[in-house]
C-alpha cells in the first residue's frame, strides 16, 4: 500500500513511511505529518470521478469541465428508467410498479388474489386518496413484519363438522366470532353483526337444561312401591318423571332457537361471500340451503374455493417483553373470572353437598361465596384492563359462558355429572383462549 505526502507530493510505501499512529504518518523527505490514505490509486479515482476535463475541440474552444455523478449500485440496464414505470396500489395495500406497456391490462394481486386493471400513472393527490380509502398511512405503507394477518384459513370441512359435533354445537359460534372482523372488512354492504351473542346465550341455557335433565336421570327420586291399581301407578309414574320431561322440553326448545340463530348467521356469511365474488367478477354462486345440514362446514368448503389468500390489517408489532406481560395479564384476568363464577356458585348451592351429602352447610360455607365475589369485584374496579375492555364486551361472550357453566358446576350431586361439567368448561376455555388473548393484546397497553 502506498501513501502520498500532502506537502511535497512524494509517494512512499507505508512500509518505508514512519507511522505515528494508525491514521498519521511522517514523511521522510520533508518531515511533515500527514494522514495516511488507503492508496494513491483510490485517491486518483475519487478525483477523476469528481471532475473530468475533456480534450479541446478542433475549433480551438476552451475545454469544458463536466461533473459526473456516482453511478447507482442498483443500476440494471434491463429495467426501464423511473419515468417509464407505472406505480399503483391494490385495495389490500400491496404496492406495485410495472412497465408502461402494461397500462390497461388486467393483472392479479399476489397478496389478495384480486383481479384489476393497471391504471394510468396517478398523481400524488390520487395516490393519497387511495391510501386514505384503504386505511394506509400517506407517508409509507407498513412492511409485512409490521402487519398482523387476518387470515381466512383453509381447513378441512370434514374436520370442522366433526369438531362441531364433538363440542355439542359450540365450535360454530367460535368459528363465526373469529372471522367476524374479516367478513365485516371485505367491503360489502352486508355485515355479520352480533347475532352470535344470542347464540351463546341460547346454547348456555340449552346445555343447562340438558345437565339438569341428566341429573334427574342419574338420580331418580325414591318411589314408593307400585300400587296394584294401574291408574294409581300411572299417576305416580307421571309425578315422578315430571321434572325430567320439563327439562327435556326446555332443552329441545332452546336448541331449536340456537340452530335458528346459527342458520341466520351462516346465511349472512353466504351473502357476504356472494357479494365479494360479484365484486371480483367471478361467475359463481353460493347456495344458502347448504348451511342447513352442514352450517359452518359448508362455509369452510366455500372459503377454500375463494380466489384470494389473505387480508391484512395494519397493527403495529409489540415487543416480546410487552407481549409476555400482556399474556400474563390475560391469564390472570381469566382466572379472576373463573373465581368470580365459583363465588356465585357457592352462593347458589353449597358445594359441601358434592362430597359430604350428610353434612349440613356451616357458617363458613355461607361466607365463602360473598367473600370471593367481593375480592373479584375489587380487582375489576381497580384493574385498568377491565375499564379498557368495556367497549369490547361483546367479544367476551365465551368467557361469560364459561363463568355461567362454572357457577352451575356445584348444582349436580353426582360424580359422573360433575366430571362432565369439568370437561365442558375445559373445552370451552380452550376454544376461547386464542381469540380472547388477541382481544387482550389489542386493548391492553402497559403503564408508562
Amino acid at each position: 500500500m502506498q501513501t502520498q505526502c500532502a506537502r511535497c507530493q512524494k509517494t512512499l510505501d507505508t512500509v518505508y513511511a514512519y507511522r505515528l499512529s494508525e491514521t498519521e504518518c511522517l514523511c521522510m523527505s520533508c518531515y511533515d505529518e500527514y494522514k495516511a490514505e488507503r492508496s494513491v490509486r483510490v485517491r486518483k479515482q475519487k478525483e477523476s470521478q469528481q471532475s473530468r476535463v475533456e480534450k479541446p475541440e478542433e475549433d480551438g474552444t476552451s475545454p469544458q469541465v463536466t461533473q459526473h455523478l456516482k453511478p447507482d449500485s442498483d443500476f440494471d440496464p434491463a429495467v426501464p428508467p423511473r419515468d417509464e414505470l407505472v406505480r399503483f396500489q391494490c385495495a389490500c395495500g400491496k404496492r406495485y410498479k410495472v412497465k408502461s406497456e402494461m397500462k390497461g391490462k388486467r393483472v392479479k394481486c399476489k397478496e389478495c388474489g384480486a383481479r384489476f386493471q393497471v391504471p394510468e400513472q396517478p398523481n400524488e393527490s390520487e395516490l393519497n386518496v387511495s391510501r386514505r380509502e384503504t386505511g394506509m398511512n400517506a407517508t409509507a405503507s407498513p412492511s409485512r413484519a409490521e402487519r398482523t394477518q387476518l387470515r381466512l384459513e383453509k381447513q378441512n370441512p370434514l374436520w370442522v363438522w366433526v369438531v362441531s359435533q364433538f363440542t355439542v354445537g359450540l365450535y360454530p359460534l367460535f368459528w363465526l366470532q373469529k372471522r367476524k372482523d374479516i367478513f365485516d372488512k371485505m367491503g360489502t354492504g352486508t355485515r355479520l353483526g352480533y347475532g352470535y351473542l344470542a347464540g351463546y346465550v341460547l346454547w348456555t341455557v340449552a346445555i343447562l337444561f340438558f345437565l339438569l335433565a341428566l341429573r334427574e336421570a342419574l338420580n331418580p327420586p325414591s318411589v314408593e312401591p307400585k300400587p296394584a291399581h294401574f291408574i294409581e301407578a300411572a299417576l305416580q309414574e307421571a309425578r315422578s318423571s315430571k321434572p325430567l320431561q320439563a327439562y327435556l322440553i326446555g332443552f329441545r326448545l332452546f336448541a331449536i332457537f340456537y340452530l335458528m340463530i346459527l342458520w341466520i348467521q351462516s346465511s349472512k356469511v353466504c351473502k357476504i361471500l356472494s357479494e365479494q365474488l360479484s365484486a371480483w367478477s367471478e361467475n359463481r354462486k353460493i347456495f344458502k340451503l347448504g348451511v342447513i345440514p352442514f352450517h359452518v362446514a359448508y362455509l369452510q368448503y366455500q372459503i377454500n374455493r375463494l380466489p384470494f389468500k389473505t387480508l391484512f390489517e395494519h397493527i403495529p408489532t409489540t415487543p416480546a417483553r410487552l407481549r409476555a406481560e400482556k399474556d400474563a395479564t390475560a391469564k390472570r384476568f381469566i382466572i379472576i373470572l373463573l373465581l368470580f363464577g365459583l363465588g356465585i356458585g357457592f352462593i347458589l348451592r353449597f358445594p359441601f353437598y358434592l362430597f359430604f351429602s350428610s353434612m349440613r352447610p356451616s357458617v363458613l360455607s355461607h361466607l365463602i361465596g360473598p367473600l370471593i365475589v367481593f375480592v373479584c369485584a375489587l380487582y375489576f374496579r381497580k384493574n385498568s384492563l377491565a375499564q379498557k375492555l368495556r367497549h369490547d364486551w361483546h367479544k367476551l361472550s365465551p368467557l361469560v359462558a364459561i363463568m355461567v357453566l362454572f357457577s352451575f358446576m356445584v348444582i349436580p350431586n353426582n360424580p359422573v355429572l360433575f366430571c362432565l361439567m369439568i370437561i365442558l368448561v375445559l373445552v370451552t376455555y380452550l376454544l376461547a383462549r386464542r381469540p380472547y388473548l388477541k382481544i387482550i393484546d389489542q386493548a391492553y397497553s402497559p403503564r408508562s
